[in-house]
């Protein structure tokens, strides 16, 4: 699956592999809010990278019921960057979302 939209990142994480990463796009360097989608009871590393490698935020996530969400309200120092998940358990596919 691509991604629909640019705030959206997909990640598909392959068998024995506990990491993925994809690229998003933000129009105004900021993130407000940060939601994701997996598997039920999955747990992971959150991580945004600026274009640079220089990790900007850092979450871990469980989600019990498939769904996270939180206000981060996040400047970025760009606004293209990496979303990547690390330390992932109990989930095949990862759809975080930017607003």
């Amino acid at each position: 699956m691509i991604n629909q939209d640019p705030r959206h990142s997909h990640i598909e994480i392959v068998d024995r592999a506990d990491k993925g990463e994809s690229e998003a796009f933000v129009n105004d360097k900021k993130i407000g809010m940060i939601h994701t989608q997996a598997d039920p009871k999955a747990e992971f590393d959150l991580i945004i990278e600026d274009k640079l490698g220089c990790e900007q935020l850092r979450k871990k996530v469980y989600n019990p019921t498939g769904r996270w969400g939180e206000r981060i309200d996040l400047e970025l120092t760009d606004n293209q960057f990496k979303v990547k998940v690390e330390n992932v358990k109990n989930a095949k596919v990862i759809d975080v979302f930017l607003e």
